[in-house]
């Protein structure tokens, strides 16, 4: 039985600015961020939000394929 979204990932440009709007308009929390240790094709950050998970990441270089997807709980 699906009991509702784990959480959402989010392929951005630029992460650094994409983390300001989650924080400063949605009041998000950053609760970890890779720096430069990351995914083989990204960097990323995880937010949390009114009980929402939100991770957040950006390609280093040319990803011909995509990562955006939600997971179900």
């Amino acid at each position: 039985m699906i009991k509702g979204i784990s959480y959402i990932t989010f392929i951005v440009r630029d992460l650094n600015r994409t983390a300001d709007l989650f924080q400063k308009v949605l009041d998000a929390e950053e609760v970890y961020g890779s720096g430069i240790k990351s995914h083989p094709l990204y960097t990323g950050k995880l937010f949390h939000e009114g009980g929402q998970w939100i991770a957040v990441m950006q390609p280093r270089g040319i990803v011909n394929r995509t990562y955006h997807h939600a997971a179900l709980k």
